[in-house]
Formats: structure tokens, C-alpha cells, sequence
């Protein structure tokens, strides 16, 4: 196992599947789970602490859902710097799309989206083992 990624592919990938049949069975409460361990992936990718779970979900609460649109396009341009800052393929029509789905209600949709890219990321970086060598 490689250590030198920001964060374990354990830690941040999962099943897109997976995470949508846990989050149906559990009736949106293993959404949750998948959101925290999402905005972890993001951090250690971006290399600074953005997105804060208990932040996000009480001003989601309190703004009836308008910051989680916002974070939603807060989370697609990090995905967008991400895939910059790594040399990956950049998908610039992320931040408008995310608002799109979450202000229609598929934010799921998004959810998956962002997952699949966050999977990709291990496929697609090759980690320096030891770069002071």
C-alpha cells in the first residue's frame, strides 16, 4: 500500500453504488457519513482545511438548504483546482452543474459525480515515494 497520497484511498474512496444503496437503506442517514468522509478527501487534496461538516450541515439546516448549494459549487471549484494542481483532466462545467442538480433536487446525482471523481484520482496520480531522495 502506498502511504504518500494525501489521504488513503481507504479513507476517501468508495463505491458509487455502494454509497447510493447504504444512503436508500438507511433512509439519508449514511448520506451523511459519505458527505464527511468526501469534505476529508478534499481537504487533504487541497492541502488546507475548506469544508467543515458540522459547519455545512447547521448553516444547511438553518438556511434551509441554501449553503448546500453553495458548498456545491464551493466543492466543484475545489474539484477543479484539484485536478489542476495534479495534472488531471479539468471539467470546467462542474461549478454550474452542481448548483443545477442540487437547486432541482439531485444532489445525489452530484454526490456521485464527485465521488467517481475523487475514485479516479488514485487511478490517475502516481505519488513521489521519497522526493528528498
Amino acid at each position: 500500500m502506498n502511504n504518500s497520497y494525501p489521504i488513503s484511498r481507504e479513507e476517501a474512496s468508495t463505491g458509487v453504488v455502494r454509497a447510493i444503496v447504504l444512503t436508500i437503506i438507511t433512509c439519508g442517514i449514511y448520506s451523511f457519513i459519505w458527505q464527511h468522509r468526501r469534505f476529508q478527501a478534499y481537504n487533504a487534496w487541497l492541502g488546507r482545511y475548506q469544508f467543515e461538516f458540522w459547519k455545512w450541515l447547521g448553516l444547511s439546516i438553518i438556511t434551509c438548504g441554501i449553503y448546500a448549494i453553495y458548498t456545491e459549487y464551493l466543492v466543484a471549484r475545489s474539484l477543479n483546482e484539484i485536478q489542476r494542481r495534479y495534472g488531471f483532466e479539468v471539467e470546467s462545467n462542474y461549478p454550474i452543474l452542481f448548483i443545477i442538480l442540487s437547486i432541482t433536487g439531485l444532489t445525489i446525482v452530484a454526490n456521485c459525480i464527485e465521488q467517481a471523481e475523487i475514485n479516479s484520482w488514485y487511478d490517475r496520480y502516481t505519488p513521489v515515494e521519497n522526493p528528498t531522495a
